[in-house]
């Protein structure tokens, strides 16, 4: 382990150092701006099935921004959720919590806090899926629709306005 006394310095910064005033506030600051990296919680997360599509929804209780990855061996498309940390059924989430999809095209979805204030929701697909994902607002949301390649499936907004209309 290494000591400050092991390190020549000056007694006089030593003890500026290990004052209020030096390093101990400092690092007191660091550890609660960690803490706090995640302005928002992954609440829910909802899941679809139509003809030749899955939607997916994940629900985030404010602001976020998200990036993505397509991993094979096994298929999956993974979403990193920034500023965000998973609270599913009311609770913190520790592990991983997975929700069964188990379509033609999504065999599971998985949720987990990866760093702090980032959460990855991992689709793990039955074979290649291609996929398109939207950030939505007024509840924020991020929208995965994921379909077999090259199908040209009926949109989930067109399934979901004749099921309106038929009602």
């Amino acid at each position: 382990m290494l000591h400050l006394s092991s390190l020549r310095v000056p007694c006089r910064l030593q003890r500026h150092l290990l004052s209020s005033r030096g390093l101990v506030p400092l690092l007191l600051l660091a550890l609660a701006a960690l803490a706090g990296a995640a302005d928002a919680s992954v609440v829910a997360v909802r899941h679809w099935s139509y003809e030749g599509v899955t939607r997916i929804a994940v629900e985030v209780d404010g602001a976020f921004t998200y990036s993505s990855a397509v991993l094979s061996k096994p298929s999956r498309v993974f979403f990193d959720i920034q500023g965000a940390v998973p609270v599913m059924n009311g609770e913190r989430l520790l592990g991983q919590h997975a929700i069964a999809v188990d379509d033609r095209i999504v065999e599971r979805v998985r949720v987990a806090l990866t760093r702090p204030g980032v959460t990855r929701v991992v689709v793990d697909l039955v074979s290649d899926a291609e996929f398109k994902a939207s950030r939505l607002a007024n509840p924020d949301r991020l929208v995965i629709d994921l379909r077999l390649p090259g199908q040209n499936a009926t949109a989930p907004e067109t399934l979901l306005a004749e099921s309106r209309e038929t009602k």
